[in-house]
């Protein structure tokens, strides 16, 4: 990643999701993205339906760019991930997207809203609402960063989800709720005394 040209990566914004391209704000991205020199990568299956009913936006804009389906970690996936600075999402309603946690280990940038459920912190960009007017302000907003603020932003997306995303963090976190959960129910049981 040292190698990373975030000057380039400032324009390029993934969006890489499971499907339901609506839930997942998929409409009101391309939307945004439309007429703006800013470059939006989808990576998701979409519905035969949204397909028609965004056939324009999908085929007709050169800042468009569908790559459909890419498995994760794959080689594909890495470059593109080298070639973008964002993971962005326009999501309703999300338990805590393991596609965009994925994005975020590779150091790109979440600009999300609070429904994605995901903590930004101080390292990623909150969209205070799910509209076309205010993505597009964030996303040409953020455009601009500068390189060594992305970079840093980067390296601290990267750091997060080492920390607190990692199997071995969700072991460490499970284990604790089973124990804890084994010991109250220890502690009310008539005759047991409680440690």
């Amino acid at each position: 990643w040292s190698d990373k040209d975030y000057d380039h990566g400032r324009r390029h914004f993934l969006f890489f999701s499971g499907g339901g391209s609506v839930h997942k704000g998929l409409d009101l991205l391309l939307e945004a993205f439309v007429d703006t020199n800013l470059h939006l990568h989808i990576c998701q299956h979409m519905e035969p339906m949204f397909k028609r009913v965004y056939k324009a936006e999908l085929t007709a804009y050169p800042n468009i760019h569908v790559h459909g389906h890419l498995t994760m970690r794959s080689a594909a996936f890495e470059n593109l991930a080298e070639q973008c600075n964002w993971v962005i999402s326009a999501t309703c309603a999300e338990g805590q997207s393991g596609a965009v946690l994925e994005c975020m280990a590779y150091g790109l940038i979440p600009i999300l809203p609070a429904n994605a459920n995901i903590d930004l912190g101080e390292h990623g960009v909150l969209l205070p609402a799910c509209t076309i007017d205010i993505i597009r302000s964030v996303v040409q907003s953020n455009a601009e960063m500068a390189v060594g603020e992305c970079r840093r932003r980067s390296l601290i997306t990267r750091e997060i989800v080492k920390k607190e995303h990692s199997p071995e963090h969700f072991e460490n976190s499970f284990r604790s709720a089973v124990m804890q959960i084994a010991s109250a129910r220890e502690s009310k049981q008539p005759g047991v005394v409680p440690r």
